[in-house]
Order: C-alpha cells, then sequence, then structure tokens
C-alpha cells in the first residue's frame, strides 16, 4: 500500500483522543475557525495567525496528526489600518472529518444577525456549556488560550494578562472566566473593552465589548503549572514574575465580580458552589 493511501485510510479511520479534544477546546475558544462541509456531514478546524505565530500553527498541526497536513499555507492580508503595513500570513487546515461535527454542537455555531447575505448567513462561535468547560478546561488548554490570544495588559508596570475574546458575549465571557477559576484556580473576570484605545483608526461601536483580565495575584500560580506549556517564542506574553508579590488582593476587581456571581441565576441553577477565594 503506497504511503499516500496508507495516510487517506489512517485519516479515516482515526478517532479524536479525549487529549485533542481539549486543545481544540482552547483553539476555538481564542483564534480556531470551525468550518462545516456544505453536506453538513463532515467539519474541518482552521488555525490561522501571523507569520510570527508560525510556531504555534505547527505545533497545534503536529498536536492533531492524523487529522491535519503538516503543509502551511503562507498568504498575505491587507492592512488593518490606511497605510498599514500588509500583513504576512500563515494557516493550517485540519481535513474534513466527522471527528470535528462534535465541535458544532459543543460552541453552538449560531447564524449571525447582522449577516448580509440571507442565503449564505455568518455564522458566529458561542461559549460551550459550564459542565462542558469543567470537563476540557487545563493548564495546557489555557496555555494555548494565551499564545493564542493572549497579550500582557496595556499598561506600564502591570503584572495582568489580557484575553483577547472580545466577540463573545458578556455573559458567556463569565462563564468561561468562572470556569477557568473553579477549574484552574487562576483569578480572571470580563472587562470593558475599548478598541479605540488600541487602535486609533478604529470605529466606535454602538455595542459594548469585552474581554478577559487575568490577574497578576494569579502569576505565581501560571509560573507554576502554565508556563511550562507555553513555546519559547511566546514567553513574552507572560509578564515577569517579581520577588515581590504583593499581599493584599482585597482591591483586585475580582473580588466584587465573583461575589456578584451568588445572585447568578444560571449559577443557581447549575447548583455551582462559591466557595470564598483565596
Amino acid at each position: 500500500m503506497s504511503a499516500t493511501r496508507n495516510t487517506m485510510q489512517n485519516k479515516h479511520e482515526a478517532v479524536l483522543t479525549e487529549y485533542q479534544i481539549g486543545i481544540n477546546v482552547g483553539v476555538l475558544l481564542t483564534d480556531g475557525c470551525l468550518e462545516v462541509s456544505p453536506n453538513g456531514k463532515t467539519a474541518r478546524i482552521i488555525v490561522e495567525l501571523s507569520v510570527k505565530g508560525q510556531t504555534l500553527v505547527e505545533h497545534w498541526s503536529k498536536l492533531m496528526a492524523p487529522f491535519c497536513s503538516p503543509v502551511l499555507e503562507k498568504f498575505t492580508k491587507k492592512p488593518l489600518t490606511k497605510g498599514g503595513k500588509i500583513r504576512e500570513m500563515v494557516r493550517v487546515r485540519s481535513f474534513f472529518h466527522s471527528q470535528f461535527l462534535q465541535f458544532e454542537e459543543a460552541f453552538g455555531l449560531q447564524k449571525s444577525p447582522s449577516a448580509k447575505n440571507a442565503e449564505k448567513p455568518k455564522r458566529i462561535k458561542k461559549v460551550p456549556s459550564y459542565e462542558y468547560l469543567i470537563k476540557y478546561l487545563n493548564y495546557e488548554v489555557f496555555a494555548i488560550m494565551i499564545m493564542m490570544d493572549g497579550s500582557v495588559k496595556n499598561k506600564k508596570g502591570s503584572r495582568a494578562i489580557e484575553l483577547h475574546v472580545q466577540n463573545f458575549s458578556l455573559e458567556e465571557q463569565t462563564r468561561l472566566c468562572l470556569a477557568i477559576y473553579k477549574n484552574l484556580g487562576i483569578k480572571c473576570w470580563p472587562s470593558k473593552y475599548s478598541e479605540s484605545s488600541r487602535n486609533k483608526y478604529a470605529k466606535e461601536s454602538n455595542t459594548q465589548k469585552y474581554h478577559i483580565i487575568i490577574s497578576g495575584f494569579s502569576l505565581p500560580l501560571i509560573y507554576e503549572q502554565v508556563v511550562r506549556y507555553i513555546l519559547p517564542e511566546f514567553r513574552f506574553k507572560i509578564p515577569q514574575l517579581s520577588s515581590h508579590v504583593p499581599r493584599n488582593q482585597s482591591q483586585s476587581p475580582f473580588y466584587p465580580w465573583y461575589e456578584g456571581l451568588r445572585s447568578e441565576k444560571w449559577v443557581q441553577d447549575l447548583g455551582i458552589t462559591l466557595d470564598d477565594p483565596e
């Protein structure tokens, strides 16, 4: 049997492991894209980053073997701003496979209400259920999320990390933050996001967006449990761990946010126990 035929056979017989499912959860919560085939019988995941993120794209493609070709596509995109530079991009796509359909159900792909083409509406990702997040979130999945969509908070001397998941609603980000804290012990919360503060060419939107702030008080835990999974090229996304760690956490926005969850109906309906945070 030829190598090509053997590869195709392995592809069709392959089954996603629980480990691979978890990795893809991290990818789809950030920059990954799920594409369902026209007949609805298969789907694939696409990871697309700037060329600076090539090692992460390669890393993901290796983790997804035999569902993914190691061949990367290089292409360009228009500048984000007037007079900006052409963007050099790299992309890898998994094979279409029925195994990836499980993510359509988990991420609840829905038609975008702002879709201009009614016949071919844009589909948007949703954050999975709390139970699903609890099942798959671990420190390596969290590392994938930081490498994909994280950055050191844009404030001098800050020890916090921003997770740029602005396309998710406040309710969805709240669910994600609680799952991260309950599973990993990492303190984070949704925070208002202003695109204009990042990009002077950005147009103001009538819709308030949010992103996730990861507390600097969780840095010791991140260094202990998460950094081992961060590729060397992405270590710049983790703030330096100072020898002096402030002890007074009471002023952190995490605490009033967390306390406010006690009155949330969905938290009560799920029977989630909210112990006092350490």
